[in-house]
């Protein structure tokens, strides 16, 4: 149901509810004015009838004073009944079998401060008020009078077709004027949904022109062109901080993710497809698709360290291997954490993921070459600080306090290989015959 039709229905249902209303109080009020009119009236006859047989009754002239009685009654269309009571002696009536019990019980206990007594009394006409005066002041003896009801109903009903009228006109005054008002305010409420609907889509949207419906319509219009600005200044700040984003994350060549625990559906950046070797919306975004491109033999590794950080809340940072499309074995680093519902169950994982191809590169360089250094190091041997030889036999002592033969000293601390030999000198010197038979020249052992 439209809101324009729920505003009309309403103002139909509050107008016939104000008519009904309005008709139930105007019959109390006339009931009320009438009962009073009564009221007054029969008090008037009372009193008449009251002073016209006051004095027969004082000289007991009771025939005078029924003939009074009957008078009255016949006289006055209102009145059902006339009697004179005495609690001592009991007095004339005009009922033809006497004074009703429930009646007399009604009009016994009299006030006799009061100038007269009313009473209302059921009976089968109706409605009776019954109005009782003394004589005289301080006189237990009272006339009474009954006054039929049954008129002011029939007045009140002789009047209800001009109060139906009336009410009816002004229902229908009201229910114009609520209308009229409603659509001038209903019109610019349309426009103002229109946009919002139009805002919200995205689509068509125009800013809005001056409306006009009232301050509260005016204000949730102005409101609401507030809001639009708003929005479109952090929409645009929002794409400027996105594409800033995206060229940071292009420059580190790293991406972001968003999984959802629940459903298994993944979101991500635009530079985790190339990280992972696949063109634009060629990746499958599930979580079973990620699996596929890690290497196997890290696949299990990634699962359990996965199912770790959900179950324990502990950080996700791991390295491993993806395998691309081309067959290319590339490194990536993954860093995440677990984000849990109110009830504690983990709902989705958030993270960033990175190529470390060249780090993990220069790593096993960088090992490569220290393990050459490591070979070539330890195939060098050097000799530092003091040796100490002997003087005459030219031993050395090592650090252990052992005195060893030169050459194999030095074989042992610098791995040098020694081939025996002698110089001409000592050679000339130990063994002249022979260095004479070799170099042809005559020395004398003197020598």
């Amino acid at each position: 149901m439209r809101f324009y039709t729920k505003i009309i229905l309403l103002i139909l249902l509050v107008a016939v509810m104000f008519g009904g209303s309005s008709f139930l109080l105007a019959n109390r009020l006339m009931e009320k004015e009438l009962r009073a009119s009564l009221e007054e009236k029969g008090k008037i006859i009372a009193q008449s009838l009251t002073e016209h047989v006051a004095q027969h009754v004082m000289y007991g002239e009771m025939l005078l004073v029924r003939d009074a009685l009957l008078a009255t009654v016949k006289n006055n269309d209102d009145v059902e009944y006339a009697f004179v009571y005495d609690k001592q002696v009991m007095s004339l009536h005009t009922f033809n079998k006497g004074v009703p019990q429930g009646l007399l019980e009604k009009v016994s206990a009299h006030d006799p401060d009061k100038t007269y007594h009313t009473s209302l009394i059921s009976s089968n006409k109706g409605a009776i008020l019954d109005i009782g005066i003394p004589i005289f002041a301080g006189a237990s003896t009272y006339v009474h009078i009954g006054l039929n009801e049954a008129t002011i109903h029939e007045q009140v009903s002789s009047l209800r077709p001009q109060i139906i009228l009336i009410i009816f006109i002004a229902v229908l005054f009201s229910t114009a004027i609520g209308l009229l008002l409603s659509r001038q305010m209903i019109i610019p409420l349309r426009q103002l949904t229109a946009a919002i609907k139009a805002f919200g889509a995205k689509t068509d949207f125009k800013p809005l022109k001056t409306i006009t419906g009232g301050k509260e319509v005016t204000e949730l219009a102005g409101a609401f062109q507030k809001m639009v600005s708003e929005r479109e200044n952090i929409e645009k700040n929002l794409h400027l901080s996105e594409e800033r984003y995206a060229m940071a994350q292009k420059a580190a060549n790293i991406g972001s993710w968003d999984w959802n625990i629940q459903t298994g559906e993944l979101h991500w950046s635009e530079q985790i497809e190339p990280i992972f070797g696949f063109g634009q919306d060629e990746f499958g975004r599930t979580y079973e698709a990620f699996l596929e491109s890690v290497h196997p033999d890290d696949r299990q590794y990634v699962i359990d360290s996965v199912n770790v950080a959900i179950e324990k809340d502990e950080e996700y940072d791991i390295e491993h291997r993806i395998i691309w499309p081309s067959g290319t074995v590339r490194w990536v680093s993954e860093k995440g954490d677990v984000f849990h519902d109110q009830s504690g169950k983990p709902i989705r994982m958030l993270g960033t993921v990175y190529d470390i191809t060249k780090r993990k590169a220069i790593e096993k360089e960088r090992e490569r070459l220290i393990g050459e250094l490591k070979k070539a190091l330890a195939e060098i041997r050097t000799l530092r600080g003091f040796l100490p030889i002997c003087c005459s036999c030219k031993k050395i002592r090592d650090d252990k306090g052992y005195w060893n033969q030169i050459e194999s000293y030095i074989h042992k601390h610098a791995d040098v290989e020694f081939s025996h030999s002698i110089c001409p000198d000592c050679a000339r010197k130990l063994y002249p015959e022979e260095y004479s038979s070799m170099y042809g020249k005559n020395i004398s052992k003197s020598e």
